[in-house]
């Protein structure tokens, strides 16, 4: 399952130029021998010291962007679990050693990841989000998979250990700094807690998830832009806090957004991809689903003429129960 987050881009951006000394290691602020080193990521940093970038021209990964952040209101939605890493630079690639994720209000580990366990990271290209982001039109996107999702409301930063991140032989330095990278959740989003990045899905299939809907940040979703024949989703929307399931009918690649409206505007949407296994008769051969005369695909669009005015539901109906 991957998650792909649109929503209204501002074109501010908090970039960390994570640089390096040509060893291939962060130069730290000068400090006396008896320091000790830092501590791993999963202790508790209460006060975290600040790492002060080197200038350098060959000799870093580059520049790095993250989504979500609390720069200009990019928050996270409830419930989701990822943390996604642009770079200027392409062949940026995970490294050796783990991201965490600490409360603000305790300073304490909630979540971490070890970024040599292949199942946490995906990398990809620039895409639309994050040239949105910072203008990049190349260059790399990690995405990091945690395994607790983020708490409606909460507050987060984030801290590193050096080499989470690496371009040729050249590693990232360390983030130790609280303030440096930090993110809000909002009170509605999509509970993913039980769909597992990278699960291999099999048609007759069903997931269920929670949906939450505040009623202040967005007070309706509604499921758009999938392929009927394909999946079966009930319900298709709600004004309330809801479970929703959703049933492979077809092997294949399939997408399905959710979307958050308040007062008929889209504020939010959540876009999830799932691979599905073809079914395959007993002589091993591939079976090709029947296409029957059900609706066309997205033909649970929400609003009267997406054509005109996608992010506008001028009168969406009354929620299915």
């Amino acid at each position: 399952m991957k998650e792909v987050f649109m929503k209204r881009i501002v074109p501010f951006v908090l970039m960390i130029s994570v640089l390096l000394c040509s060893c291939g290691k962060i130069a730290p602020p000068e400090k006396s021998s008896e320091e000790s080193e830092l501590p791993p990521v999963e202790e508790v940093l209460v006060n975290p010291t600040e790492v002060v970038p080197v200038q350098g021209d060959d000799n870093s990964v580059g520049l790095m962007a993250f989504y979500p952040n609390n720069n200009e209101n990019m928050y996270a939605l409830a419930g989701t679990n990822t943390i996604t890493f642009y770079f200027e630079n392409k062949g940026v690639v995970p490294g050796a050693g783990k991201i965490g994720v600490y409360q603000r209000i305790s300073s304490s580990i909630y979540t971490s990841v070890s970024m040599e366990d292949p199942n946490k990271v995906e990398i990809g290209g620039m895409d639309e989000i994050g040239t949105a982001l910072t203008g990049w039109t190349e260059g790399t996107k990690i995405d990091v998979y945690f395994d607790r999702v983020f708490l409606p409301g909460e507050n987060y930063y984030v801290l590193m250990d050096e080499g989470v991140f690496k371009l040729g032989s050249v590693s990232s330095g360390a983030v130790t700094n609280a303030s440096l990278i930090t993110f809000s959740v909002k009170g509605y989003g999509v509970d993913v807690t039980h769909m597992a990045h990278g699960i291999l899905r099999n048609v007759g299939d069903t997931v269920s998830f929670d949906i939450l809907v505040d009623g202040i940040g967005a007070s309706m979703f509604a499921f758009r832009d999938f392929d009927e024949n394909a999946l079966t989703v009930s319900p298709l929307n709600s004004t309330s806090d809801t479970t929703a399931t959703i049933n492979f009918n077809q092997g294949g690649e399939h997408s399905i957004t959710c979307s958050f409206y308040k007062d008929g505007k889209q504020v939010d949407s959540i876009t999830f991809t799932f691979d599905v296994a073809m079914p395959v008769d007993e002589n091993g051969n591939v079976v090709q689903p029947e296409q029957g005369g059900q609706a066309p695909a997205g033909s649970a669009e929400p609003y009267e003429n997406p054509a005109d005015n996608p992010d506008v539901i001028p009168d969406p109906g009354p929620p299915q129960p």
